[in-house]
């Protein structure tokens, strides 16, 4: 009877080490980790290089693409301060004339004055000469 339950246990243990298809790829994966244990960190930091690679270039690109729009930007706003230097010139241009007008019709209104103050003191002396 004693050979007959250790066959039995040999058969419950033989039984329970037969794997399922489950365990049989779980088993394998532990197979490879304790064979090569750093095979698969080593593929673990390629991929986080990867990813750290992929995730620097996409911020290069980005800092590309905002320094192109920055570019751009600059370049309307050099436009605008120049068309606005433009006009502001312009208009101290015709300022400046307006000034010169001014200056020349005050030279003019101001002989005219001393004129008329002379004819005035010519006549006025003229009249008293003759009283």
């Amino acid at each position: 009877m004693d050979d007959d339950v250790e066959a039995h246990i040999e058969d419950i243990s033989t039984a329970s080490t037969i794997p399922t298809d489950l365990s049989i790829s779980e088993i394998s994966d532990l197979r490879v980790d304790k064979r090569n244990p750093s095979k698969k960190h080593k593929q673990k930091l390629q991929q986080k290089e990867k990813d750290k690679i992929s995730r620097q270039l996409l911020e290069k690109k980005q800092l590309e693409h905002d320094l192109q729009l920055l570019k751009i930007e600059l370049k309307q706003k050099d436009y605008l301060v120049e068309n606005i230097r433009t006009e502001y010139q312009l208009k101290v241009e015709d300022l400046e004339e307006k000034l010169q007008e001014c200056r020349h019709q005050r030279q003019l209104i101001q002989a005219k004055s001393e004129s008329e103050l002379h004819i005035h003191k010519v006549r006025t002396a003229l009249c008293s000469n003759e009283v």
